[in-house]
């Protein structure tokens, strides 16, 4: 079978035309949270730390719902707060508060416990297909190193050697 040249450029041309306008595929839409600059931040302090969230890929000037929660006992969702927010026009969710310090007032946290931002995007109150997930940290504190950043205590001085042949205090544990 001879192709002819015009079959040829209608061909080719048919193609890219299709490459065109269907483009690149739109990006899944994902939530993170971040800190109140829009730094990413996967752990969150009890009593010092906001929780925001930002996200892209949503569809554009669309109201969401966010939700902060815990699955609890018996994996049932016990909502902690609740936010709505209107997608930019490219479809990217801004800053966002979503949950205000002190994240739990008057709960015992031993160490650490995972809680989920819920995207409800049909906001209809219900995990559901398109609605997106993702999981963070809250601490009770940050040990010695969250101490020192919040209260700038300084490393202590080492000591300084004592020159060869010298006894610092009338001592030399060199002999």
């Amino acid at each position: 079978m001879r192709i002819t040249k015009p079959i040829l450029v209608a061909v080719l041309l048919m193609s890219a035309l299709t490459s065109v306008t269907l483009g690149a595929p739109p990006a899944a839409p994902e939530v993170w949270t971040t800190d109140s600059s829009g730094n990413q931040k996967g752990m969150f302090v009890m009593e010092d730390d906001d929780v925001f969230v930002m996200g892209s890929g949503f569809p554009p000037s669309t109201d969401v719902t966010i939700h902060v929660y815990d699955l609890g006992d018996g994996y049932e969702d016990t909502i902690l707060a609740t936010s709505t927010v209107t997608t930019n026009s490219d479809g990217s969710i801004p800053v966002t508060l979503v949950w205000p310090k002190p994240l739990r007032p008057g709960y015992k946290l031993v160490t650490w416990e995972e809680y989920y931002i819920w995207v409800d995007l049909n906001q209809n109150d219900k995990h559901d297909d398109g609605d997106i997930f993702e999981a963070f940290i809250v601490v009770w504190h940050m040990g010695n190193r969250w101490w020192s950043q919040r209260h700038a205590v300084p490393e202590p001085e080492p000591e300084p050697e004592p020159e060869p042949g010298t006894c610092p205090n009338g001592t030399c544990p060199y002999r």
